[in-house]
């Protein structure tokens, strides 16, 4: 996956969390081969697969939950059910979330 982590954070976003349930594990390295880059106002956080590979997990900043579900079932969708879920993120250090 050729994915940038940008650090800076963006306006207007949602912290979502994301579990790839992967039925295609060929499909799923092809997909994340050709990802392309996604739109600037998405910002992938950070991104994990399961040892067994059946699943994968990963944390955003999106614009909104269904914009992200949109841009994930376009570019992954064939290779897995993508399950979006909207997370409030607690950094030790970083963000602090407004009062």
């Amino acid at each position: 996956m050729v994915v940038s982590l940008k650090e800076s954070h963006l306006e207007a976003t949602v912290d979502l969390a994301v579990v790839h349930h992967i039925h295609d594990p060929q499909g799923w390295k092809r997909a994340l081969e050709d990802y392309p880059e996604p739109p600037a106002d998405f910002n992938l956080r950070s991104f994990v697969e399961a040892s067994d590979g059946t699943r994968a997990f990963c944390l955003w900043e999106a614009p909104s939950q269904a914009a992200l579900q949109e841009e994930l079932d376009r570019t992954l969708g064939p290779a897995a059910v993508n399950e979006v879920i909207p997370v409030r993120v607690n950094h030790f250090e970083g963000r602090v979330e407004p009062t």
